[in-house]
């Protein structure tokens, strides 16, 4: 993720420039160097800058490429694209065995019909009293492209 952060932030000057403040701004917020750290303070310190366009690049640039990496697929169970396999329904669409079982529990209560509508539904569009525009541009002064009356 620190190469993919690089690389965006070399493609901005907005982004390079809150990359370089932010860090800065990281060792400003502790008597230590933030990497020095033990975890609870680091985070203390994260949450304290957590509203600024630093920490909104990196996030962002950590949600949109973390997914793209083999051992995060591996570590979520993630087995790839399905087209190519046929899809999902016939490749184990329900064996996520981290994901507890869904709980299904009949109501109680009666099912209310909620009857018709209590107004009426026209079957087409109603009626109106304009006519249909033969020349949409008629009154727009142009006769030919490039030219005007």
């Amino acid at each position: 993720m620190t190469e993919k952060i690089i690389e965006a932030s070399a493609e901005s000057s907005w982004f390079r420039m809150a990359l370089t403040q932010g860090l800065m701004t990281l060792d400003t917020l502790s008597e230590e160097h933030f990497l020095d750290l033990p975890d609870e303070r680091a985070l203390a310190v994260l949450k304290r800058i957590a509203d600024l366009e630093f920490f909104a690049f990196i996030r962002r640039t950590v949600v949109l490429n973390l997914y793209d990496y083999p051992e995060v697929h591996q570590a979520l169970g993630y087995e790839g694209e399905s087209f190519s396999k046929g899809g999902y329904i016939n490749r184990g669409f329900n064996d996520l065995a981290w994901l507890p079982d869904p709980r299904i529990e009949e109501s109680g209560e009666p099912f209310q019909d909620r009857g018709p509508l209590p107004y009426a539904v026209r079957a087409c569009a109603p009626e109106t009293s304009n006519k249909p525009v033969d020349n949409v541009l008629g009154d727009s002064g142009i006769l030919e492209e490039g030219s005007t009356r």
